[in-house]
């Protein structure tokens, strides 16, 4: 499936989630919830993004960006409000 990139406001909270450390619940378009702590956003040689987050058992697991269908901060709460993705 070819990339699509997110719009910037949207990477711009993501980036925030990352500087924060934030606790993030995240909704997969394959229907999958995560909670995981957001760690930093990378951008591989396909021209993909992906956000690399720490799950609660310590594993790391990377999301690509267009696959995320929205995003809220669990802690610290406030720093942003749901995110949906188009």
């Amino acid at each position: 499936m070819p990339y699509s990139p997110i719009p910037c406001s949207i990477h711009d909270h993501l980036e925030l989630a990352c500087i924060a450390g934030a606790l993030l619940r995240i909704d997969c378009d394959s229907g999958e919830t995560l909670e995981a702590t957001a760690i930093t956003i990378q951008a591989r040689s396909d021209k993909t993004e992906w956000l690399l987050c720490q799950l609660p058992d310590n594993k790391q697991q990377a999301i690509r960006l267009d696959h995320i269908k929205g995003f809220e901060p669990i802690s610290p709460k406030g720093l942003f409000p749901r995110i949906e993705l188009p």
